[in-house]
């Protein structure tokens, strides 16, 4: 497994909700059950298990990232590196700057559960096959 991959896996279970009558904030999936992510100090354990409870699961967008959003996060982590390491701290920073601003492409979906909850989220398209494969054979998915 290469660091790319690795760093990325966190983005391919995230779901991040942007609207609707879920709580906003970031989610992920264990098996079937979609989870929220702690909030700050607070352990909130609301799951929602998605087997056969998913209505509809459309595809809104696309979003591409910017190809030079790395190129700009090496140059400032090789800048904050030189200054507090020196050369051997500009190297890591580039490094680390490079990594960190790096993200795959993500697509948005708006989702719809059979108890009426709708919500819009940004997932990696990954995910969005992983909640395809979840959701009900019966519900419309698209």
């Amino acid at each position: 497994m290469n660091l790319d991959a690795l760093l990325n896996l966190g983005d391919q279970t995230k779901i991040r909700v942007v609207a609707g009558d879920l709580p906003e904030g970031n989610w992920y999936l264990d098996g079937s059950r979609l989870k929220r992510s702690q909030v700050t100090g607070v352990t909130v354990s609301e799951t929602i298990d998605l087997a056969q409870n998913i209505k509809l699961l459309d595809l809104r967008n696309y979003l591409a990232k910017d190809s030079t959003e790395p190129l700009m996060g090496a140059g400032i982590g090789a800048l904050l590196g030189l200054r507090f390491f020196g050369l051997l701290g500009a190297a890591g920073g580039a490094i680390a700057g490079h990594f960190l601003t790096q993200k795959g492409p993500e697509v948005s979906i708006s989702c719809e559960l059979k108890d009426g909850r709708k919500f819009l989220a940004v997932v990696h398209p990954k995910m969005y096959d992983r909640l395809r494969s979840i959701g009900s054979p019966f519900g419309s998915l698209r």
